[in-house]
């Protein structure tokens, strides 16, 4: 194929390219915008809450719905000798600007990391891994590692669900290669590949 060559674009991909090109024009900082209608402001994954006085570490695969494809993101938690649970880091990756980003995150946007008060709502599906101290320790420097450099957000390639894949290959976990579905329906086959 020689390199004058055009690819022809459905009606679809006209329309998604013209819906890309408005967004662009009314884009704004991503500080300014990383909010949606639906879930409210990205906050940063900072700790929620102290890991001291932890007697056992955990993360939760976790996943909600909401909107047409969902999201998928991870937890971070502790519990105390007496049994007492508590949230430390809550952490997913999302496009940035908003509803703009949303819509443009098809051709690619700046991503952000960190949640969303929605994401401590109860789940709607929960997958539970137990760690050790120096696991938990690793995957909350992983995550600081990517808040600092997100990368660049696409639906079609480097979204939430691959976020996850990474965090669950860190600990030596098999993620399903297909990142390109709704977010619960991600984490069920994550699940059922890494049942035990």
């Amino acid at each position: 194929m020689s390199a004058t060559t055009r690819t022809r674009r459905t009606p679809l991909q006209a329309i998604a390219m013209s819906l890309l090109m408005l967004a662009a024009l009314f884009a704004q900082p991503a500080a300014a915008l990383d909010a949606d209608v639906l879930f409210g402001p990205v906050n940063p994954p900072q700790r929620i809450a102290s890991s001291a006085g932890a007697s056992a570490w955990f993360i939760e695969f976790r996943a909600r719905g909401g909107s047409p494809v969902g999201h998928s993101f991870v937890v971070l938690g502790v519990r105390s000798a007496s049994g007492r649970e508590r949230i430390v880091r809550v952490a997913g990756f999302y496009a940035s600007h908003g509803p703009v980003g949303a819509v443009a995150s098809v051709a690619g946007m700046p991503g952000t990391v960190g949640y969303k008060k929605t994401d401590l709502k109860p789940a709607l599906i929960r997958y539970r891994r137990m760690l050790g101290k120096a696991s938990f320790a690793r995957i909350e420097r992983m995550i600081a590692r990517a808040a600092r450099s997100p990368g660049t957000f696409t639906m079609l390639a480097n979204n939430c669900n691959a976020f996850v894949a990474r965090i669950a290959q860190a600990l030596g976990m098999q993620a399903p290669a297909n990142t390109v579905q709704q977010g619960p329906a991600y984490l069920r086959a994550l699940i059922a590949r890494n049942r035990r």
